[in-house]
């Protein structure tokens, strides 16, 4: 898992954990070397002496390449910068395992008020310190039937990217796409908000739903944590106005979206950005349905 910590033109801190499995009773002559290149350009290559079977350090990197989303940087019709990245396990010399994944080096922040109305607020995501525009569109599955929606990703995604589009949000009735999927929005710089599958309904609060949901938010995490276009996990789908609307519950009381999937990402994806809901209501707007009688959603646009 390699994420970054910190990121400008001159320097980035990249953060990188390890974990690997081995037979070999004592683990002197053994190193992990995290190599990184963009097409024929040279990168990056550290490598570093290591003690245990799962750790964790940072890198350094000098002068590095940032991913930014279409539309930012200085090349706002270009692909995106993408690091292909070995992480090679070595003894004495001789490499003896291998992994292959793929590094954008950059920052996202989520800057928001609470509240957006004609007042004010702001909702706004922040690339290595660039706000943006986000011209973007729904991610539904492109086909009737999930086996064949990798066969379509391109196509799709061509399109989108020749339409200037630079988010796609993942909607929480879908299915997880595949990693090609995130690795053309990677290259393309289309920034992904993706939901867990949950819409429209009052999921059970009970200990073994919630336990059900732990395992495919880790599975899930896991898998896609190291691609650079997905710039926000959000919690489901219109579940806190449906909450409140007809089960007249308090969205903060969802344990699921308010304590399982916060312990997930903040255990095996920390510096990504989350959202208990889409669209997500916090107090303020919770205490002003209740004074209004509304929904979240109308109170959130009310004076």
């Amino acid at each position: 898992y390699i994420t970054t910590l910190r990121a400008d033109r001159s320097s980035a801190t990249l953060s990188v954990a390890f974990q690997f499995t081995t037979d070999t009773p004592r683990f002197e002559g053994l190193s992990v070397r995290i190599t990184g290149r963009i097409g024929d350009e040279a990168g990056f290559c550290d490598e570093r002496p290591i003690r245990f079977c799962r750790g964790g350090y940072t890198i350094n990197i000098p002068r590095p390449k940032l991913w930014m989303p279409r539309g930012y940087g200085d090349d706002p019709d270009g692909d995106a910068n993408v690091y292909e990245v070995r992480a090679e396990l070595v003894q004495n010399g001789e490499v003896i395992a291998e992994y292959r994944t793929t590094l954008g080096i950059r920052t996202v922040k989520l800057i928001r008020s609470e509240v957006c109305d004609e007042y004010g607020g702001e909702f706004v995501f922040e690339v290595n310190g660039e706000r943006g525009f986000c011209r973007g569109s729904n991610w539904v599955p492109p086909d009737t039937f999930p086996s064949r929606n990798n066969s379509r990703y391109e196509m799709i995604l061509d399109m989108a990217k020749d339409l200037k589009c630079n988010i796609l949000r993942c909607w929480g009735g879908n299915v997880y796409e595949d990693d090609d999927f995130f690795d053309l929005c990677d290259r393309y710089g289309i920034m992904v908000w993706q939901d867990f599958a949950m819409a429209c309904a009052f999921y059970p609060q009970d200990e073994e739903f919630a336990g059900a949901l732990r395992r495919e938010a880790e599975s899930v995490v896991k898998r896609l944590r190291n691609h650079p276009s997905l710039i926000l996990w959000s919690g489901d789908n219109e579940c806190d106005g449906h909450m409140y609307a007809i089960a007249k519950y308090d969205p903060d009381a969802n344990i699921l979206t308010r304590r399982i999937l916060p312990e997930v990402i903040h255990r095996l994806d920390p510096n990504r950005e989350y959202l208990p809901s889409s669209p997500y209501s916090g107090r303020t707007v919770i205490e002003r349905a209740k004074t209004l009688k509304v929904t979240p959603e109308k109170a959130a646009w009310k004076p």
